[in-house]
């Protein structure tokens, strides 16, 4: 009956594929998680920096997953009360998108205002370089739901001034978008932090760690997975219970703690996301090309989700 939903796992070296679930806790997780819903627009890259583990890169694919497949999943999430008013868009570099389709992101950022979500959008800054930097600032000055939020990292060249000019730009327009800078490694995030402040003539605050928490209104987020060793306990910060795949992220009950990632892609699926980690993947369209309303979609990972770890 469902043979033709499933396109099989997504294997990875974290992945405990061999591991079975009680199927109750599979039932339970899918009853009681709150799903956001995450975009990989593109895999393609315009850089190649080692913390993606080649998952993205200029080697890529420029597909991207269709803006009508997006702006259709915008406006389902209202009528789902399992789902988070919020919506995240990544790649791959998200942003090269506007050098194909100049109105891509312009028609996602209007259906989801209509609808009340907001969004964040992530990109490594690159864009500040290019001509399309005017139609990105255009589209979110019109778009105060939009957040930004900027890859800000030492493996990666010019970050901190593409980060600076981006976030020079929103001031010089006095625009109300929220912008986030999200740094790794502990000793990185303190360079970073100042060069970033001085940059944008804004002061650090730090949070009780002495690890920067803003940069004048703007959030530094650590992003864990780009931690220098994994782990920063030993420089003061408290990291969460490290969860190596799908299996221990249900037995354990993490998905009552964080809102769940539920992560759509250019091959057109969408599987549960764990760190790096897809899980489960099943395709997001019927037989006639339409989007699967979210309830379906839900019901068909769970079956997959059972039919590959439940015992």
């Amino acid at each position: 009956m469902h043979d033709d939903l499933f396109v099989g796992n997504i294997k990875t070296d974290s992945d405990s594929g061999s591991g079975k679930i009680n199927e109750f806790e599979i039932a339970t997780f899918f009853a009681r998680a709150v799903w956001s819903a995450h975009f990989t627009l593109t895999e393609f890259c315009n850089l190649k920096c080692k913390h993606c583990g080649g998952a993205f890169g200029p080697d890529k694919s420029r597909d991207y997953i269709k803006v009508k497949h997006v702006i259709d999943t915008i406006n389902n999430i209202p009528t789902e009360m399992i789902f988070a008013n919020s919506i995240c868009l990544s790649g791959g570099e998200a942003l090269t998108i506007y050098e194909k389709k100049p109105n891509y992101f312009n028609r996602i950022f209007s259906a989801a205002e209509k609808n009340c979500i907001f969004i964040t959008l992530k990109t490594n800054g690159t864009i500040a370089q290019k001509p399309e930097f005017s139609n990105f600032m255009k589209d979110i000055e019109k778009f105060p739901n939009v957040r930004v939020d900027i890859s800000i990292n030492k493996f990666t060249n010019n970050c901190v001034s593409n980060g600076i000019l981006i976030v020079n730009e929103i001031q010089r327009r006095k625009l109300s978008n929220d912008v986030n800078f999200t740094m790794s490694g502990y000793d990185a995030r303190l360079k970073l932090a100042e060069r970033l402040a001085i940059g944008i003539g804004q002061e650090i605050t730090y949070n009780n760690y002495g690890i920067p928490d803003r940069i004048g209104i703007y959030k530094c987020r650590v992003n864990e997975v780009l931690q220098d060793s994994g782990r920063a306990n030993e420089n003061g910060l408290a990291c969460r219970k490290e969860i190596l795949n799908l299996k221990d992220y249900i037995e354990c009950g993490e998905y009552r703690k964080r809102i769940t990632r539920l992560e759509y892609c250019p091959d057109g699926t969408a599987g549960i996301m764990i760190g790096f980690d897809r899980y489960c993947p099943v395709k997001i369209s019927n037989v006639r090309g339409n989007i699967k309303p979210l309830p379906v979609l839900l019901r068909d990972l769970q079956i997959e989700t059972i039919r590959q770890y439940g015992n």
